[in-house]
């Protein structure tokens, strides 16, 4: 009888570990997907600043190559 409770304890002890554990996974699952969030947000921001940077320089380029044909023209 005696064997048969300690086996129990055992048993319940076992289960609320591996409970914890999973609790844990589970919680490092969740920070581990918030923190690629993140960090895939900041990449693509990253990269839209990075592409209106580029139009821009094309855009002024563009804008300095045109007003030298119209200063060429009118001189």
């Amino acid at each position: 009888m005696v064997h048969v409770y300690f086996q129990m304890k055992k048993d319940a002890d076992l289960a609320a570990r591996e409970k914890f554990e999973q609790e844990l996974a589970d919680e490092k699952r969740e920070t581990q997907a918030k923190l690629l969030a993140q960090q895939e947000k900041s990449q693509n921001k990253q990269s839209e600043i990075d592409e209106l940077r580029a139009r821009r320089y094309a855009e002024e380029g563009e804008r300095r190559a045109r007003n030298e044909v119209k200063a060429k023209v009118l001189s």
